[in-house]
């Protein structure tokens, strides 16, 4: 596919004003603006399941309690695994965690948040000791239902067969378009020093929700698959996330990420990471057979 076929097409030039951080006090709120009459947030109540907001009161808005997160998910998706190493630092195992999940953490990810920005908007309640009957401050957005998500490989819809995926390496962004308009765009982390994302034009070979990760050093270190790996268990922690978005450039994909807090910032190896909330929109926009442009 010949690359200036798809090359992005020219945006708007805007005058985007920047916020001075010295003008947003400590507790989040811009100057002026009262914490309960600042629309950008949100009151999650998790003893009487809805939001104190008045956007997300809706009964079809409504969460599970707190109590119940345990019932939101199943076996291994509630464990943190990761890869054991040694002292020489060679990979040897992997150790599946605790079968548990921090409320904190939950409601952090459900409301698109990194969890010491919760802890800043919920001074000083401690959140490390976050219970049923508790209300918490979030961000006033739509929630990550990741018990909506259900294990599998996408088929593919003919609807979204025209659209084409932008990856802006500088920028940083995840673009969206269908028949050159734009649809939506996402934050992302592209590549590293070592193992940049491959510049040019891919295509999308397959999307799974929910997949299992297989740790391979030498794919991750050098692009180049190994005979030795391990396989971490799926679910919202695993290195992945909650999507595995395959291209045609072998052991290249677009995916979530089990630490949203560095989207943007923190460097992937040679993949498109993005945070799981993000992931899970990105995969309904989008199909097998998507052109794919990295630049």
């Amino acid at each position: 596919m010949r690359a200036d076929r798809y090359s992005p097409p020219e945006r708007a030039s805007e005058q985007i004003p920047v916020r001075d951080r010295q003008q947003t006090l400590d507790d989040g709120h811009p100057p002026g603006v009262a914490a309960d009459q600042d629309p950008r947030f949100t009151v999650f109540d998790a003893a009487n399941n809805h939001f104190a907001g008045d956007r997300w009161r809706q009964p079809q808005e409504r969460l599970g309690p707190l109590a119940s997160l345990r019932d939101v998910f199943c076996g291994q998706a509630l464990r943190h695994p990761r890869v054991v190493r040694d002292r020489g630092g060679d990979a040897t195992g992997v150790d599946y965690g605790h079968a548990d999940v921090g409320a904190r953490e939950f409601v952090a990810e459900r409301f698109h948040s990194a969890e010491d920005y919760l802890r800043k908007l919920n001074r000083p309640m401690n959140l490390d000791e976050l219970k049923p009957g508790d209300t918490v401050k979030v961000p006033n957005v739509l929630p990550f239902k990741i018990e909506d998500l259900h294990a599998g490989f996408a088929e593919p819809n003919p609807a979204f067969a025209n659209r084409i995926v932008y990856i802006d390496t500088k920028e940083r962004f995840l673009l969206i378009y269908d028949n050159g308009q734009l649809v939506a765009e996402f934050p992302i982390t592209p590549g590293s020093t070592k193992l940049p994302a491959p510049i040019g034009v891919w295509k999308i070979v397959g999307i799974a929700t929910l997949p299992v990760f297989r740790h391979d050093e030498g794919i991750l270190n050098y692009g180049i698959k190994s005979d030795t790996a391990f396989i971490l268990p799926a679910g919202p922690n695993n290195p992945v996330g909650i999507l595995w978005m395959g291209l045609s450039k072998p052991h290249v994909g677009i995916h979530g990420t089990n630490q949203p807090e560095t989207i943007g910032r923190a460097a992937s190896h040679g993949c498109i990471r993005t945070a799981n909330w993000d992931a899970a929109r990105v995969k309904e926009l989008v199909t097998v057979g998507n052109v794919v442009s990295i630049f």
